[in-house]
């Protein structure tokens, strides 16, 4: 459920016509008409949530065991409709693979939280055998062979840096040859200035360039954190830090040649994939650190 502000449910959608919008964008509307999509990646969102706090205690109350149990078996029912994905589009719904691999997201953590979750027999069964299906999915009609990447949506040819997602779901490893090769696409085609566009502007329903969408910029440094690439995955987070403002906070896009933040601001799924981003990159130079003094303490004699 969407609310207003001041906690009404109407979020009926209008266009403002008489407004210009910020440096003439338009059109200016109020309301959200995304809040009757059908968005199917919220459930890996919700399961990943419940999961990182499970993970702090491994204990889950009955309410929220229910809670859970019930979304399990919404993905389990409905993780092949198409949607209109997480860019919410409002002409195409299709096989999105950021919600397809949000799914599996989904699955993947409620199977991890077992025994706490008491899924039982009949819905865990379902659950992995669901589970693998999506990856299978996934690895077959998404990855498109002629352009080396994943792409947008199933049997599509739409470059998105949500092909990131595959390897930040965990699904695959980054270091699959798959991943490399989206990794180096994305990095081709829809990089601008250093940093990632979500999709070139002609392919879009809309026809036309936007600015870098920082999320994906994020995730691109997740990616690259988890590849072992730490110099170049460090240097795009510094690239892409120089976007906040003098409080630190993060828009949803921005222009590089003009450094102009664009979009919602502050977007919170900017500082949330920062925050993810953060994480990989210490989780890398941990690892780094251990691989020296193992490769130190080999060479030491005695």
């Amino acid at each position: 459920m969407l609310y207003r502000v001041d906690g009404d449910p109407d979020v009926h959608e209008q266009s403002l016509d008489f407004l210009d919008g910020y440096r003439g964008s338009q059109p200016v509307r109020i309301g959200n008409a995304a809040s009757t999509q059908r968005q199917l990646d919220v459930y890996g969102e919700v399961l990943e949530t419940a999961f990182s706090a499970w993970s702090l205690g491994r204990r889950l109350p009955p309410r929220r065991r229910r809670f859970l149990n019930a979304v399990v078996d919404e993905v389990i029912a409905n993780w092949e409709q198409e949607d209109s994905g997480i860019w919410e589009s409002r002409r195409r719904k299709r096989r999105y693979l950021y919600s397809q691999a949000m799914c599996w997201l989904a699955l993947d953590r409620a199977l991890r939280m077992e025994p706490s979750l008491r899924m039982g027999a009949r819905r865990r069964a379902a659950a992995r055998r669901t589970r693998g299906r999506i990856k299978e999915e996934v690895l077959r009609r998404s990855y498109n062979q002629r352009l080396g990447a994943f792409t947008q949506a199933f049997d599509d040819e739409t470059l998105d840096a949500t092909g990131l997602t595959v390897p930040l779901t965990g699904m695959i490893p980054a270091s699959d040859p798959r991943v490399v090769s989206t990794v180096e696409v994305l990095q081709r085609r829809l990089t601008r200035d250093g940093l990632v566009l979500r999709y070139e502007g002609s392919s879009s329903e809309f026809g036309e360039d936007e600015g870098v969408f920082l999320i994906c910029s994020f995730w691109m440094v997740d990616v690259l954190a988890q590849m072992g690439r730490l110099p170049e995955a460090e240097e795009l987070f510094a690239r892409v830090t120089e976007s906040a403002n003098d409080l630190g906070l993060f828009a949803e896009e921005f222009d590089p040649r003009s450094g102009t933040m664009l979009g919602n601001f502050p977007q919170a799924l900017t500082h949330l994939s920062l925050i993810g981003a953060v994480l990989n990159l210490e989780r890398g130079s941990a690892a780094k650190s251990r691989r020296r003094l193992g490769a130190r303490s080999r060479t030491l004699p005695g």
